[in-house]
């Protein structure tokens, strides 16, 4: 017993010391990254470019994480049942949850401009990431890519599917090759599910926010409302041919053209320079407003008085607690 509480005693002795030890490493190691692991919760881990993989371990007495440095080519592995939380180097957040695998990685653009991207392989991230200056922030995912302008909200991809959600700013959806854009504003949520040809894919507005989710194809602009959706799929001659799965829609081309309706079912092409659409109906008139004709006496007669509502007494319930055994 004696024994057991000198080690206990030593240990605690040398935890300030290890402290002291990692704390400069952790600091070394962050500097220049892109992204580094601000908290987590279960096993986390970090696979490196070289094929090495390390655990990531809390410093003591302190709140940082050792190990938690995502440079250039890392991958930030959540095991199920775990979740992390990552500091972008220009204060932006992203908490990755269960069964995540995720990367972080800059790029420079331009003169001042530089693209940070975070590969989303598998499972699900809500990020927080305020708008800066010089720095384009996007999530980039197998079948889009998600630019963030300030924006807060979720994305999510497994089983094939791509979900992305917004709470707050703004981000647009840019689907393979570029070839859809999708702006998603607050409160709307998309799905999108790739097909088996490159550059097709299955698009659902899951939420509109009270307003529609425009598609841009082209010149081409296709509004949802929740629960419609569409398939874009390529053609041989390299235009897309749209289906609508799920509508009506109303479908715009250019900036004059009047917008017209596409039931479900339908199909009409989007060309490089437009879209014909010989088959889609002109939306229906809104049907007038009746007259309003004067009040009578007999209008009123008719009309049943709605009686008072009563007062109800309130009772309070009572419930006593059963004796313990």
């Amino acid at each position: 017993m004696r024994n057991s509480r000198q080690g206990r005693r030593r240990v605690n002795r040398l935890a300030p010391i290890a402290a002291a030890l990692l704390l400069p490493a952790v600091a070394r190691a962050q500097q220049g990254a892109p992204a580094a692991v601000a908290a987590f919760d279960g096993p986390v881990a970090v696979e490196e470019a070289s094929g090495a993989r390390r655990a990531l371990a809390a410093v003591p007495g302190t709140d940082r994480v050792a190990n938690g440095t995502l440079a250039a080519g890392d991958v930030l592995v959540t095991a199920p049942g775990a979740a992390a939380a990552v500091r972008l180097a220009d204060g932006g957040m992203i908490r990755a949850g269960a069964s995540t695998r995720m990367a972080v990685s800059d790029a420079p653009v331009a003169e001042g401009l530089v693209r940070r991207s975070v590969r989303l392989d598998a499972g699900r991230l809500r990020f927080d990431v305020p708008a800066r200056d010089g720095i384009l922030h996007e999530i980039a995912a197998p079948p889009a890519r998600l630019a963030l302008s300030g924006a807060q909200g979720s994305i999510a991809w497994n089983d094939n599917r791509l979900r992305v959600a917004i709470d707050g700013g703004r981000a647009e959806l840019v689907g393979a090759a570029g070839r859809a854009r999708v702006p998603v504003g607050v409160g709307q949520a998309v799905e999108l599910r790739p097909a088996a040809e490159a550059g097709g894919f299955d698009l659902r507005a899951e939420a509109d926010g009270s307003r529609p989710v425009r598609v841009s194809l082209g010149v081409v602009r296709i509004e949802l409302t929740a629960g419609d959706a569409i398939r874009v799929a390529p053609r041989p001659d390299g235009a897309a041919l749209v289906t609508v799965l799920s509508g009506p829609v109303v479908v715009t081309r250019g900036e004059t053209a009047p917008p017209r309706t596409a039931d479900t079912g339908e199909s009409f092409p989007a060309e490089a320079a437009g879209i014909e659409m010989p088959e889609i109906k002109p939306l229906p008139p809104k049907p007038a407003a009746a007259p309003r004709r004067a009040r009578s006496a007999a209008d009123d007669a008719d009309q049943t008085p709605v009686p008072p509502i009563p007062d109800v007494p309130y009772v309070r319930d009572t419930v006593e607690a059963s004796p313990m055994d």
